[in-house]
C-alpha cells in the first residue's frame, strides 16, 4: 500500500509516494587518481519517493532518491604512512 508524504525537491514541497525497493545492485565506481592511488565509491539506497503529478522533460516521473554513500581508498605505496 503507497504511502504518500511530501518532499523536497529544487526548494517547493511536493506531495509524493514511497516506493520500495525490490531489488537493487550496488557496485564500486572506481577512480584510479594521478597520485597512483584509487578511490572507490559505491552509493547505498536508502529510501525512494516519487512526486505526484511531476515529470522531466522525457515525461517519465521524478524520483527523489535518498542515499548513502560508502568510500573507500586504496593509496598507492609511497603515500601509505607505517603502521606500527
Amino acid at each position: 500500500m503507497p504511502r504518500n508524504r511530501q518532499v523536497e525537491f529544487q526548494g517547493i514541497l511536493h506531495n509524493a509516494v514511497h516506493v520500495e525497493v525490490e531489488e537493487t545492485t550496488e557496485r564500486w565506481c572506481s577512480a584510479k587518481l594521478s597520485d597512483g592511488s584509487t578511490v572507490k565509491l559505491k552509493a547505498i539506497i536508502t529510501d525512494v519517493a516519487r512526486i505526484e503529478d511531476a515529470y522531466d522533460n522525457n515525461g517519465d516521473p521524478v524520483y527523489v532518491v535518498k542515499s548513502s554513500n560508502v568510500v573507500t581508498v586504496e593509496a598507492s605505496e609511497k603515500l601509505r604512512q607505517q603502521v606500527h
